[in-house]
């Protein structure tokens, strides 16, 4: 059956975007699916753009090569527009060049910010009445102690923020709530712990703080190993020993 202009014009054009609809796409799959989907689709977009869809274009257009050009040919296209693509990808992630990037490591600075301002209340709070904090209204004589309702992040953007700071609490979710943070009040200091909550339990990094009110010593540690594992740091003394959490 005879083509038409229009159809072997169309045919070329398809050919030649076909390999950057397979990268943008697998792109989007690396954002988006998880496992088995990622897998699956990158099976897919691999036989339809790297061999189905060229191999039938070239038909549409009537082009009469054999087994072996027609893959030195596909080998050929792919190396060249491969790194061109992946250039134009990394160019327009929105990671690129925007400190705002919304990465797990980022994620972390908020609970990580957060433990260090408990740490400097509950320092101020045994320096004024000699004893350890032991909760929520311990530090709010010192700093405000907000929270959110649920771990749940889509909840948290719109919802308005929890003040904790006059309620006995030693449990509660950051105001992302991306985090569940928790007080332990020891012998002679304080330990905080941030743990990944929700849907964001295992892909989250941990951040512990502990504050030894005889030596003076503080510490807060960020975590590099995803989930809900949190080491503790060790400030000098065996009432506040480095233990998993």
């Amino acid at each position: 059956m005879k083509r038409s202009k229009y159809q072997k014009i169309l045919a070329r054009i398809l050919f030649i975007i076909a390999p950057f609809l397979a990268v943008f796409s697998l792109a989007f799959a690396v954002s988006w699916a998880e496992s088995f989907i990622l897998l699956f689709s990158l099976a897919v977009w691999l036989y339809l753009f790297s061999w189905k869809l060229p191999r039938m274009t070239w038909r549409n257009i009537e082009k009469k090569w054999n087994y072996r050009k027609f893959i030195f040919y596909s080998a050929t296209w792919w190396c060249i527009i491969i790194p061109f693509s992946v250039v134009i990808l990394v160019l327009l992630s929105p990671c690129f060049g925007n400190s705002r990037c919304d990465t797990d490591k980022a994620k972390q600075k908020e609970p990580s910010t957060l433990i260090a301002s408990y740490i400097k209340a509950s320092q101020a709070y045994y320096t004024e009445y000699g004893t350890i904090a032991k909760s929520s209204k311990d530090l709010g004589q010192y700093m405000t102690v907000t929270g959110c309702k649920k771990n749940n992040h889509n909840f948290c953007k719109t919802a308005r923020t929890v003040n904790y700071s006059n309620s006995n609490s030693t449990t509660w979710y950051t105001p992302s709530g991306y985090y569940e943070i928790t007080m332990q009040a020891k012998e002679k200091g304080n330990i905080f712990i941030a743990k990944p909550s929700g849907k964001y339990s295992k892909k989250g990094l941990g951040v512990s703080g502990c504050y030894n009110s005889q030596t003076g010593e503080t510490d807060v540690l960020e975590m590099t190993t995803k989930g809900r594992n949190v080491t503790l740091p060790d400030c000098s003394g065996n009432s506040l020993p480095s233990e998993k959490n």
